[in-house]
């Protein structure tokens, strides 16, 4: 029997196919569409009432970007999952050191050093992954 929380609870899906685009309709709402022009979400800038050039600019930078940041994600994960594994590949043919106590110098990173690059990955990739 469901508890009242697990009745509610929506079912996980996928996120809408890419690669996404921005249209703008000849009123000058921003529409991102997906793969098969669908639109997923409209976007709006200025909602603060400010419409000059310079906010302007920037909400269509931003736009750019979280089109850029949709449509690169699958392949910047699946990038650095591989470079983990050739990582540990190399790794374990050399001896890479301790994990610095410090921020990192030019000079550990100049070295190489296998577990901080790995750590940073692995967190890298938990935040690509992670479910908001």
């Amino acid at each position: 029997m469901n508890t009242p929380d697990q009745s509610r609870a929506l079912p996980v899906a996928a996120h809408t196919p890419t690669p996404l685009s921005i249209e703008t309709s000849p009123t000058g709402c921003h529409y991102l569409k997906n793969a098969q022009g669908r639109i997923v979400a409209s976007l709006h800038g200025t909602q603060d009432g400010v419409d000059n050039d310079a906010r302007t600019a920037e909400d269509t930078a931003f736009r750019a970007f979280i089109v850029r940041a949709c449509n690169s994600h699958a392949a910047l994960v699946e990038a650095m999952e591989q470079a983990l594994v050739a990582g540990e590949l190399i790794a374990a043919h050399f001896d890479p050191g301790p994990i610095p106590a410090h921020e990192p110098t030019q000079a550990d990173l100049d070295f190489g050093n296998w577990e901080y690059v790995r750590q940073q990955a692995h967190a890298a990739l938990a935040l690509a992954k992670a479910t908001p």
